[in-house]
């Protein structure tokens, strides 16, 4: 079976009021599946961060000074012909595994992972139309 390599990067950098939240992927073309999940994950990662940061410090402060992660992921379809995930994380004490788990959520669709986001997306109190994504024409 194929193998799809896949290198996820969040960049985090808290400034006086606000955090600088940046996301980005390397990788190889993509199947649209793939790619969607991809999407996702650059979207919701900045909003749980934002959502959860006093948290993120509480449990790694040295994340309170910004932080990099980066991880590799492959993906194939296993045997029943369903797209897996793998990736893992060498050292379990850095903010890299909990980003790992949260992405982990995400792709399991968790149910707390949209109550984070709706919180997240309330907190910034943005207007219906952009919040839920929904046209205005």
């Amino acid at each position: 079976m194929k193998k799809y390599r896949a290198k996820f990067h969040v960049s985090v950098q808290p400034k006086e009021d606000n955090l600088g939240i940046k996301t980005g992927i390397k990788s190889a073309r993509l199947p649209p599946q793939i790619t969607e999940l991809i999407s996702d994950l650059m979207v919701k990662i900045p909003i749980l961060i934002k959502t959860g940061w006093f948290t993120i410090i509480d449990k790694y402060p040295d994340a309170e000074n910004g932080f990099d992660v980066v991880l590799s992921f492959d993906f194939e379809k296993d045997e029943d012909n369903d797209w897996t995930a793998s990736c893992h994380v060498d050292d379990v004490g850095k903010v890299d595994c909990l980003i790992l788990g949260m992405i982990k959520m995400i792709i399991q669709e968790d149910p707390i992972i949209d109550e984070l986001i709706e919180m997240g997306l309330d907190e910034l109190d943005l207007p219906d139309s952009i919040q839920h994504f929904t046209p205005t024409c």
